[in-house]
């Protein structure tokens, strides 16, 4: 995740239910983080405006969530998937090394 080529900051309504959302953008303008209203990162973005990684506030991506947002893998500092989640957030698996 490079901070040195973002340098935008937009806000959008997404969200029905929320006033604001607000996005860090990079170079071309393109969604990375959704941010919440303390400006900090809570969502590392797909070019799809889709949220992929949850963040913790140390901008390390903590879970990988499917398309409805829900956390399918927790993951360790390298990326590396972890556990596998059921819809509750309960580890269903340890994964080993090579998955």
């Amino acid at each position: 995740m490079r901070h040195s080529r973002i340098w935008a900051l937009v806000q959008f309504k997404i969200f029905p239910t929320t006033s604001k959302a607000v996005y860090l953008l990079d170079h071309n303008f393109k969604a990375v983080y959704l941010l919440d209203h303390n400006f900090k990162a809570v969502y590392l973005l797909d070019h799809n405006f889709k949220a992929v990684y949850l963040l913790d506030h140390n901008f390390k991506a903590v879970y990988l969530l499917d398309h409805n947002f829900k956390a399918v893998y927790l993951l360790d500092h390298n990326f590396k998937a972890v556990y596998l989640l059921d819809h509750n957030f309960k580890a269903v698996y340890l994964l080993d090394s090579g998955q």
